[in-house]
């Protein structure tokens, strides 16, 4: 900074206004004051709009700006650290996670390219990069209980179009999340698998966090919840294994559709003291409720719930669950 008035994060070709290095110089403050009043005249404008607008227009005016980019091998981007730099689902000894950071290259990670804050806490609690643990005790709860589930890996992905793999796995999910109604458990999400080589991604690959969090904020916990060194051994170590499929009934019409009874569920497990209830793969397995207005009401919620997207969240597609 020796010889600059601000350095910025680098965000493809311009400067990013989230993370910014800057000096009380004259000239910052004249190019504040410049960026405040373009943002009060394009109300449109991000901040980021605004800086490199000002930064140009100074430029312009014969003004010096001594701006440069930090250092991208230790100021990272969302975009180049989470899709290109890691896997989109980490291991536990990522030496850039919040679990064991002692040989991390970087310095700065950017949690930007990818839209609301409720997807970009998911992805950093999927990364390790998340210890705030509220006053519920997020991760640290002692009389929370919880249940988990798989998705079966793809055996031959190309033989299973990715409309079909994704239907797959957000009805194993609406199953998931019925069972943690039904037995008052927080509903541990397994990994899914997406693209065309069936590699491992996280939830926000299919659906839109934020519309997920309006109707089951609370109500689950990332698929690497179980690692992180928050949560108490007791919910690690108290864990029973109970397959659904050894309790549903198949349908007459169809050989790989199943049915359970809810009330079945309840007096099965509602009543465990297990911490942890693994009940395996859920695919193919739906909940049918005695009471069909209670089932109606659950379906619009999850229908409500799960909307298509892309990663980054930017897109904006179909309900799911019908």
């Amino acid at each position: 900074m020796k010889h600059w008035d601000l350095a910025a994060m680098r965000d493809e070709t311009v400067y990013n206004s989230g993370f910014i290095v800057l000096k009380p110089t004259a000239v910052n403050r004249r190019l504040y004051t410049m960026m405040q009043d373009i943002s009060r005249n394009a109300k449109h404008l991000h901040d980021q709009d605004a800086l490199n607008i000002a930064i140009g227009s100074l430029r312009g005016k014969q003004i010096q700006t001594r701006a440069t980019y930090l250092d991208n091998r230790l100021y990272v981007d969302g975009v180049r650290y989470f899709e290109h730099m890691r896997p989109l689902l980490p291991s536990t000894d990522d030496p850039c996670s919040s679990i064991n950071k002692t040989k991390c290259s970087v310095l700065v990670i950017h949690n930007n390219w990818i839209l609301s804050k409720q997807a970009k806490r998911y992805r950093f609690r999927e990364h390790f990069m998340w210890s705030y643990d509220g006053k519920d005790g997020y991760y640290s709860s002692q009389s929370r209980n919880y249940i988990m589930y798989s998705n079966p890996l793809p055996i031959t992905p190309n033989n299973t179009s990715l409309h079909e793999l994704r239907n797959i796995q957000m009805s194993s999910l609406g199953t998931a999340l019925v069972l943690g109604y039904l037995l008052n458990r927080t509903v541990i999400l397994p990994r899914f698998y997406c693209g065309t080589d069936a590699k491992p991604c996280p939830l926000n690959s299919h659906i839109r966090i934020a519309t997920f969090d309006k109707f089951f904020q609370g109500k689950y916990r990332e698929s690497n919840f179980l690692q992180h060194p928050k949560v108490p051994e007791a919910v690690k170590q108290n864990m029973s294994h109970h397959p659904l499929i050894s309790h549903a009934t198949r349908l007459p019409s169809s050989s790989k559709q199943f049915t359970v009874d809810s009330n079945s569920v309840v007096s099965l497990f509602r009543s465990r003291k297990d911490r942890l209830i693994n009940f395996g793969i859920l695919a193919g397995i739906k909940i049918t409720f005695g009471d069909d207005s209670a089932e109606n009401a659950f379906n619009q919620k999850v229908h409500k719930a799960f909307v298509t997207t892309d990663y980054k969240q930017l897109s904006r597609g179909q309900n799911l669950w019908s």
